[in-house]
């Protein structure tokens, strides 16, 4: 049946009607029941009294205060509901859900009965599994051949790179190198030529034409070249030979009573990398200079040590190192070698004229020096005299800035004034050094 027909439209109104009623008839039972239980016939007899007893009757009764006590029941607004009020509401209730149910079942229709499963297998659950696998079939080799599409292509990318490798080398090595002059009377393959050129020694010693000695003499001042070449690591000496041999890590080791001193030039000439150290007057820092080379020469390759001002103890304690060069040149005459990394002035300066302590840092500058390291004796005033034992670059006539670097407490035993190493780049150094 169809929801709009005009009988289901006249059970509904004559159940919303019946529903009116019922609501309608209980509701006014409830306030009739409660109307007469509350009139004045059904209470309890009060007894008659006169005007004068009933004033002395209130008057002598005591007042009671009336307090609101939510947690207690009122009796006086409670009603009492009647049974044909109950009843009413019971029979509205049930109109309602009856009403409910025929909006449900009669105008939406029944519920559809479950119906049970045959035992007998049908044929159209096996024709949709059976097309379901082959579509599972047909994914599965569509993506075994996507896969095997994306691994050609891989190896064929692999063949090129390979490819192209291969042609790189062989024109690498093909080609001649730069410094090697080919042979006109070499007939061998390209490879041969390069690996014989490779296998020649770099720092030849080439024979002058204009020698006329035996070839006697030749051979060994050629043997003795090369060996001098060897001597300094970094010129003639295999780094992987000097890696093999060197030791990283640890600390240093040094003699009492300049373990300070020591361990604070060794920091510096290795936290700057330092390949060329000149040491002003090495024979002031002889006593513990050699464990600063030991350890240094093993952890930076192609170091260089130059000896200025030495004597017999220096050239004895210095003996065997092959990295040490020593000079007697002053350096306030000729100056400082090219190539210099770091000067060290330590013991020097503060026994040296003005005129000669300003012209230190002029050569500094001049031979383009990256580093130097001074000590220094800060609070004290600069004396111009000759025979003075202290100075302070800090102070008047000099004035220098803040150094990079100040190391503390390095004063020697039986000194009494405080003493300090100052660090300096040569760009920090004053501008009228000229």
């Amino acid at each position: 049946m169809h929801l709009t027909s005009p009988h289901h439209a006249e059970v509904r109104t004559l159940c919303q009607g019946v529903v009116a009623f019922i609501f309608i008839v209980s509701d006014t039972a409830s306030h009739l029941h409660s109307f007469v239980t509350s009139t004045m016939f059904f209470r309890a007899p009060q007894p008659s009294l006169s005007d004068d007893e009933t004033y002395e009757y209130r008057r002598r009764r005591p007042r009671r205060r009336r307090r609101h006590r939510p947690h207690q029941y009122d009796y006086k607004s409670h009603r009492h509901q009647s049974p044909s009020s109950t009843c009413g509401k019971l029979l509205l209730v049930t109109a309602l859900v009856c009403l409910l149910i025929y909006e449900i079942v009669v105008l939406h229709g029944p519920i559809p009965k479950r119906s049970k499963l045959s035992t007998r297998p049908s044929q159209s659950p096996t024709t949709t599994t059976t097309t379901a696998k082959e579509q599972q079939n047909n994914r599965f080799a569509e993506l075994a051949a996507r896969a095997r599409a994306i691994e050609e292509a891989a190896a064929a990318r692999d063949r090129d790179a390979l490819k192209r490798q291969k042609e790189r080398i062989a024109a690498a090595f093909s080609q001649p190198e730069l410094d090697a002059q080919p042979d006109p009377n070499d007939i061998g393959p390209p490879a041969e030529r390069l690996a014989a050129a490779f296998s020649q020694p770099k720092f030849d010693v080439r024979p002058d034409p204009n020698d006329i000695r035996p070839p006697a003499e030749k051979l060994a001042a050629e043997k003795e070249a090369a060996a001098q070449l060897r001597s300094h690591p970094g010129l003639g000496e295999n780094f992987w030979e000097w890696h093999q041999k060197s030791r990283k890590g640890g600390k240093i080791r040094c003699r009492e009573p300049h373990q300070r001193l020591c361990g604070m030039t060794y920091k510096f000439v290795r936290k700057y990398r330092v390949r060329t150290l000149y040491d002003a007057d090495c024979g002031r820092t002889s006593p513990w200079m050699r464990d600063v080379l030991v350890k240094i020469t093993r952890e930076i390759w192609g170091f260089r040590y130059i000896c200025a001002n030495p004597n017999a103890s220096t050239r004895k304690s210095l003996n065997g190192l092959p990295y040490v060069t020593y000079t007697t040149d002053k350096w306030w005459r000729a100056g400082f070698p090219p190539d210099v990394d770091l000067v060290f002035a330590w013991d020097v300066l503060a026994h040296t004229a003005y005129g000669r302590v300003w012209g230190f840092f002029v050569n500094i500058k001049k031979a383009n020096v990256k580093y130097v390291l001074v000590d220094n004796y800060p609070g004290i005033l600069n004396d111009p005299s000759p025979e003075r034992f202290y100075l302070n670059l800090r102070k008047h006539p000099f004035r220098f800035p803040a150094a990079k670097e100040v190391v503390q407490n390095v004063t020697e035993p039986g000194e009494t004034a405080n003493r300090q190493l100052l660090f300096y780049e040569t760009t920090m150094l004053p501008d009228n050094l000229r």
